[in-house]
């Protein structure tokens, strides 16, 4: 699926002050059925990409992307197990049960390399959430 880039936030500082953006996508809002183009309501997603990797100290793929930027990609939603969603500045619980999760991944979605990164970020997204729920 090809996403293209339909916002990007200003540069800031995550809790340790490594500085990163949000990149907002949109997918296409046609597709043919029966050979006809009908509109459909696009997926959205979005990912955070930082100035400088945790990893490697360069910037993530991502860093230099601009409004209208296309790139390779898939928006996904898995029914998961229930987790909270808690609110990172005060600790709160914003909404609880919640049993889907969104994810945006970048590449080729075609490949089998593809399904097992999406697989491991809907697992570090179980995680995450886990541990927000624990307070760590």
């Amino acid at each position: 699926m090809i996403l293209k880039v339909v916002n990007v936030s200003a540069p800031r500082p995550d809790k340790n002050g490594k500085n990163y953006k949000t990149i907002y996508f949109q997918g296409p809002s046609t597709k043919e059925v029966d050979g006809v183009r009908v509109r459909i309501a696009p997926k959205t997603g979005a990912i955070n990409v930082y100035e400088e990797s945790y990893l490697n100290q360069q910037p993530e793929f991502g860093w230099d992307f601009e409004v209208g930027t296309v790139v390779e990609g898939d928006i996904v939603t898995r029914q998961v197990d229930p987790y909270n969603i808690v609110n990172s500045s005060t600790g709160e619980i914003t909404r609880e049960g919640v049993t889907k999760r969104t994810l945006t991944l970048l590449g080729d979605p075609s490949s089998e390399e593809f399904d097992m990164n999406l697989d491991v970020a809907f697992e570090r997204a179980a995680e995450y959430a886990a541990a927000q729920a624990a307070g760590v």
